[in-house]
């Protein structure tokens, strides 16, 4: 979600900012050239000053950088909570978990603000050396004018401060500008990890064989490689014939549904092979997840799925999932209306 709404519109807004990168320093210079034409040497007083604030505002920048990135993965981390709860609000709601995720909210949003307000501060103190940069090379300057035994008159002072004025706005900008290129770099970082990651490494398929054969095979879900990786799945063997009913059991968290993932792709293959045949490499794989997706539509359209409705055919499927019954406590049978995740 950060992706889409906060790092693409900062790497978007690169291009001004790389254009105001390289020509604020070009009016500077513009500026600094007329004021030699008024002032002779002097203006090399307040150059070497602004020139000694350029590491000073570059450690800063980096600075930036670093708590832009820290600040980027906490406020990942709040909004895949967020997400999670929301998702489960009914279960949160249930059984009175609010305060239990509230306080993770708040922790998660502690660090992110942390982050926030220190790269607030440096924001300020890069801000406040950039506003006071011209006023302090008036200063010197013209100091520097006088201490070189030149006399001031009202049309050298005059013209050297509208000079001086014309510093201003380039100098008040470049620090917003060097934010802007280190938080689109820090966002082109992290769209470029996304868009680099490697793809889901698919079954290889065969003509001949079983529809689905593993063969002493090992999975993990960690997307890189580890050293040692984390399995899940040790030694996996597993031979299901075309046209077979296969039943898997086992207790809860025993690995039903990991091995599912792993025959669709969605596990990373440590060791061994796993071979899906032609026809399912060709054709696809059905795959009917534990939890539901249900139209916002009546129960009997979900059941037929856009299919011509056949009263004979409906009834039978109804038999079979032993849902006659249930059908009848609800006030208008299969007619019933029903919402997202079976809300009605």
């Amino acid at each position: 979600l950060n992706l889409m709404s906060t790092d693409c519109d900062r790497v978007a807004n690169f291009c001004p900012s790389f254009h105001q990168f390289w020509s604020l320093p070009v009016q500077v210079g513009v500026a600094l050239f007329l004021l030699y034409g008024q002032v002779g040497v002097a203006f090399l007083a307040g150059l070497v000053f602004a020139v000694l604030l350029i590491p000073v505002n570059r450690a800063i920048a980096n600075k930036i950088g670093a708590l832009s990135t820290a600040m980027m993965s906490q406020k990942d981390a709040r909004v895949n909570v967020m997400n999670e709860i929301l998702h489960g609000i009914r279960v949160v709601k249930m059984y009175a978990w609010e305060q239990n995720f509230a306080a993770k909210i708040r922790s998660l949003r502690a660090l992110e603000l942390e982050s926030l307000k220190g790269r607030k501060y440096l924001d300020a103190l890069c801000v406040f050396f950039w506003a006071t940069t011209p006023v302090l090379i008036s200063i010197l300057t013209f100091g520097t004018y006088v201490i070189l035994g030149n006399q001031l008159t009202a049309s050298c002072v005059f013209t050297s401060i509208a000079l001086f004025n014309m510093l201003i706005g380039p100098l008040n900008a470049f620090p917003w500008v060097l934010n802007g290129l280190m938080e689109a770099w820090v966002s082109l970082c992290r769209v470029e990890s996304f868009l680099c990651a490697p793809d889901a490494a698919c079954p290889a398929s065969s003509s001949t064989g079983p529809a689905i054969e593993i063969v002493n095979a090992s999975f993990s879900w960690d997307a890189d490689d580890t050293d040692p990786p984390t399995s899940i799945l040790n030694g996996i063997s597993l031979r299901i014939p075309s046209g077979s009913l296969v039943g898997v059991s086992g207790t809860v968290g025993a690995g039903k549904s990991s091995l599912l993932n792993a025959i669709l792709g969605e596990l990373r293959t440590v060791s061994g092979t796993i071979n899906l045949s032609a026809e399912i490499a060709r054709d696809g794989l059905g795959y009917v997840a534990q939890e539901p997706w249900i139209m916002n539509a009546t129960l009997r359209d979900n059941i037929v799925f856009g299919l011509p409705f056949d009263p004979g055919y409906y009834q039978r499927v109804l038999d079979a999932c032993a849902l006659t019954e249930d059908l009848r406590a609800l006030p208008a049978g299969d007619l019933t209306e029903i919402g997202e995740k079976g809300i009605n």
